[in-house]
């Protein structure tokens, strides 16, 4: 009798001290949202995939006009219920490609996950008003990706020049409930009057400014007129912000910081625990202390603006 009482005790033990698995969580986006309410705030839980397969789709074409479209990546999560949609919007000189990993992970984590390709060189003000007719597009007609997400929950993301593209875009009355920022770049300075404008909750996750400084990314969390928390990943480059990053002869001859998959990995959980923050919380509370409650990410700075200005 002593040796089952002795088995029950440490088999509870075992069970208060294990970590969750991702099939723990749930098989729906309800149900994992249902889980995290209950659990201690932690980004780590997001370093590996959701609980649900994924079903992609390359090279969707949606029309935005007769004259024009735009080519999406879809990831889908298989499951019988809405989620809320991210769309990725890629940076100078790169692709949706470089956002595959981000959008296959947020998708095995229930959220519908786009990424978008636009001109990538050039043209950044025109993309963030094509973002903008592809946002408004896609919440009155959510059946163009199958009615597999909520039109009130659309969460936009952007890297470098792609963090422009989305102010832009929100600045112009774009229906999103949330913003994104990857180590955003200001393009051009009628980018500011757009931020000012864009009235909503977002979240900046930054590289290190000691390895990398974005151009002017001070900016985005001081013009933008809502709550925003910033996080810098101590030792990540502007390139970490991407996954898969593609690398580039200038990172082989040391005239740019080469990327680390470790840091790309920071970068991909703290952008799941963002949008579950600003799609249920429609705030960065719960990004906030799901990255004080992590292991995994350090810091190099972190602030927060909660009032409008």
């Amino acid at each position: 009798m002593k040796i089952i009482l002795l088995a029950l005790i440490t088999l509870q033990i075992s069970c208060a001290t294990t970590k969750p698995r991702s099939r723990s969580f749930g098989m729906n986006y309800n149900e994992i949202t249902t889980t995290l309410s209950q659990i201690k705030p932690k980004a780590d839980y997001f370093f590996k995939r959701g609980p649900l397969k994924v079903r992609t789709v390359h090279d969707f074409e949606i029309p935005l006009n007769p004259e024009e479209s735009v080519s999406l990546d879809l990831y889908l999560p298989k499951q019988a219920q809405k989620s809320p949609l991210l769309i990725f919007q890629h940076g100078n000189k790169a692709s949706k490609e470089y956002h595959s990993e981000q959008a296959k992970l947020a998708a095995s984590w229930g959220f519908t996950s786009i990424t978008v390709k636009q001109p990538n060189q050039g043209q950044w003000l025109e993309n963030g008003m094509r973002l903008q007719k592809l946002t408004e597009l896609l919440s009155l007609w959510p059946s163009l990706l199958k009615d597999s997400f909520d039109p009130k929950k659309i969460i936009l993301v952007g890297h470098s020049f792609g963090g422009s593209a989305i102010a832009i875009a929100a600045g112009n009355g774009a229906p999103a409930k949330g913003l994104i920022f990857l180590d955003p770049a200001l393009v051009h300075k009628s980018v500011l009057a757009k931020l000012n404008k864009a009235k909503l909750p977002s979240i900046l996750l930054g590289a290190d400014e000691s390895v990398f400084k974005s151009r002017k990314r001070q900016l985005f969390f001081e013009q933008i007129n809502g709550p925003i928390s910033e996080i810098s990943i101590k030792g990540a480059t502007h390139n970490d912000a991407q996954f898969p990053n593609i690398f580039q002869w200038k990172q082989y001859v040391g005239l740019k910081p080469l990327p680390q998959e470790k840091k790309q990995r920071q970068f991909a959980a703290a952008i799941i625990a963002a949008a579950f923050s600003l799609a249920e919380g429609g705030s960065p509370f719960y990004f906030m202390n799901s990255i004080k409650g992590s292991t995994k990410i350090t810091l190099k700075k972190s602030r927060e603006k909660t009032t409008l200005e």
